[in-house]
């Protein structure tokens, strides 16, 4: 599945109704960077891998490119999605819908299970542009819950999140299986 986003209203609507990029600075700053650029949100591929490991080294997760096309064959075969998003050929972001039954609805739940965006491209849109993929794929598999869970020290990520509709629900709790 792909899908171009070539205008600037069509690369980040709400940007163009808050008068703000993702981190709420004017838009004039970002204008030039906007226009005319083509972004693709498209499914994640092997030949994405060295591009998909530097991204998860951004968020901490230290990754070798040879294991990504494993990972995402894995995912695939579970029915979770993984798209990048692609600005001039390269790629810049990323992000992992997995879908699920729960006990506590009658519909499925999303999880946004990564979200990263290239340090030299956040605050352009694209952060926002592959939340609403994930959003827009949520909906299609009639889920009833979009979702994600974030370490408290990301405080600049909460700030995005909130501002792409997510609210603070609680808190996470996790322990590290050996």
């Amino acid at each position: 599945m792909q899908r171009q986003l070539a205008e600037t209203l069509e690369v980040d609507r709400a940007v163009g109704l808050e008068r703000c990029d993702d981190r709420c600075q004017g838009l004039a700053q970002h204008a030039t960077s906007l226009l005319g650029v083509g972004l693709t949100i498209r499914d994640a591929r092997a030949d994405d891998a060295a591009a998909i490991a530097s991204l998860l080294g951004q968020l901490g997760y230290e990754t070798e490119a040879t294991a990504v096309p494993s990972r995402l064959e894995r995912l695939v075969i579970v029915g979770d999605r993984v798209v990048v998003a692609v600005l001039e050929d390269e790629v810049v972001g990323l992000a992992h819908l997995h879908a699920s039954p729960t006990i506590e609805h009658e519909s499925p739940a999303a999880k946004i299970g990564a979200l990263v965006v290239d340090e030299s491209h956040r605050g352009e849109g694209i952060g926002r542009a592959l939340v609403g993929e994930l959003e827009a794929e949520a909906r299609a598999r009639r889920c009833v819950l979009l979702f994600l869970t974030t370490a408290t020290r990301r405080e600049d990520a909460h700030a995005f999140y909130r501002r792409v509709g997510l609210e603070e629900t609680g808190t996470r709790f996790t322990k590290t299986l050996d």
